[in-house]
């Protein structure tokens, strides 16, 4: 179920494809000094990240690429 902001703006989350690079890659341009490059999105892609966009009325307003740690046991 998409959620509601103050303007009554639709916001989804979704997961991050392939096809997602070229809007992302825009917005790591806009928002950093030392952007990744496409090439580095492309690489962090499979099993162990979590990749998800966030749309604003169908449009790619933010995203985030994850990979989970888990602690070493002693």
């Amino acid at each position: 179920m998409p959620l509601k902001n103050n303007q009554n703006s639709e916001l989804d989350i979704l997961p991050m494809g392939l096809a997602d690079i070229e809007a992302v890659h825009l917005i790591e341009c806009r928002c950093h000094s030392h952007p990744w490059s496409k090439n580095l999105f492309l690489s962090n892609f499979g099993k162990r990240y979590f990749n998800h966009l966030l749309l604003e009325n169908g449009q790619v307003v933010g995203f985030f690429v994850a990979v989970p740690l888990l602690a070493k046991s002693p």
